[in-house]
């Protein structure tokens, strides 16, 4: 669980360089993997960490744009 800004950084350094690792080439797989990790880790951390007006509001946006992405 992602509980600061901080942490969301290191998640998402560690989730794209162990998907560059695991991908011999960057391909759109890779690229559509990493665009949805890193929709998914923000999501995680507006859910967890932003409890302000506007960080619920991008929470909403973000939501809508996650259920598009499925």
């Amino acid at each position: 669980m992602i509980t600061d800004k901080k942490q969301y950084i290191d998640v998402l350094k560690y989730e794209e360089d162990n998907y560059y690792n695991s991908y011999s080439m960057f391909t759109r797989e890779l690229k559509n993997i990493l665009k949805y990790l890193k929709l998914l880790r923000k999501i995680e951390y507006y859910t967890n960490c932003r409890k302000d007006i506007a960080g619920k509001i991008y929470l909403k946006k973000l939501n809508i744009k996650f259920e598009n992405c499925q």
